[in-house]
């Protein structure tokens, strides 16, 4: 093993457009609980496999107390995070 990640499916992804959570009006103050993750639009057999992808970059034990939700919205080959 020479210390690589091994072959396997790779995505890319160019971030464009980004606003940062200090320059949105009225936003709420962040909590410290793990996100809820919310996926729509993703329908297609490419998309459940995007989504689940997505899906994999969090922790899977939401805690829904908290006010941290995390959006990814397919949209005509976008996504939309928020």
């Amino acid at each position: 093993n020479n210390g690589h990640i091994t072959a396997g499916p790779t995505a890319f992804f160019k971030v464009s457009n980004v606003v940062t959570s200090q320059n949105l009006p009225k936003h709420g103050t962040p909590t410290d609980h793990i996100p809820e993750l919310n996926l729509h639009g993703f329908s297609t057999r490419v998309g459940h496999r995007v989504g689940r992808f997505l899906g994999s970059l969090f922790p899977h034990n939401a805690e829904f107390q908290g006010r941290q939700v995390v959006t990814f919205h397919n949209q005509r080959d976008f996504i939309f995070v928020r």
